[in-house]
């Protein structure tokens, strides 16, 4: 016997469907068939965040997906995610992930080329005091003296050099 969806969990179909639409408290009312104020005191308790953080949070996820598997413009990838400006847009990025938009993208394409070089890359600091500390492991060290080199050229340039 098919159990009954909850009150939260389609009201999450529903944002997961028209993710990409314009959508508000009212609206996702009148889909699911409740007043919006029983229906965000419900998806609040339930779910533990507000419709409107879910739907932010789950655009930034979208967003944080595109800006590493793409190179589209930042700008274009904000406006798509429901955002007015680019400022606006990072500054929403920053609160969930920690770094800009650009300094995320970077930070994820550097993993992926140290993987295909057979290296390890860790460490990312966003914080505005400090400066960005990255740090490579060899997986497999052949030639250590090398990668000493590598990773000295890395600390001091912020940059990876191949």
């Amino acid at each position: 016997m098919k159990q009954e969806q909850s009150l939260s969990e389609k009201v999450m179909d529903y944002i997961e469907e028209h993710l990409s639409d314009p959508l508000n408290l009212e609206h996702i009312a009148c889909q699911v068939g409740y007043s919006k104020y029983h229906l965000t005191r419900t998806f609040t308790k339930e779910v533990g965040c507000s419709m409107h953080q879910y739907l932010q949070r789950r655009r930034l996820e979208e967003a944080a997906k595109r800006l590493e598997k793409t190179k589209e413009p930042i700008c274009e990838i904000a406006l798509e995610a429901g955002y007015d400006s680019q400022q606006a847009f990072t500054y929403a990025f920053k609160r969930i992930y920690l770094a800009s938009p650009y300094s995320y993208r970077k930070e994820k394409q550097l993993a992926i080329h140290s993987l295909k070089l057979g290296m390890f890359y860790s460490g990312f600091s966003s914080r505005k005091k400090s400066k960005h500390k990255k740090v490579l492991y060899l997986i497999k060290n052949d030639d250590m003296a090398s990668y000493k080199r590598q990773q000295i050229s890395l600390v001091e340039s912020g940059e990876w050099a191949a």
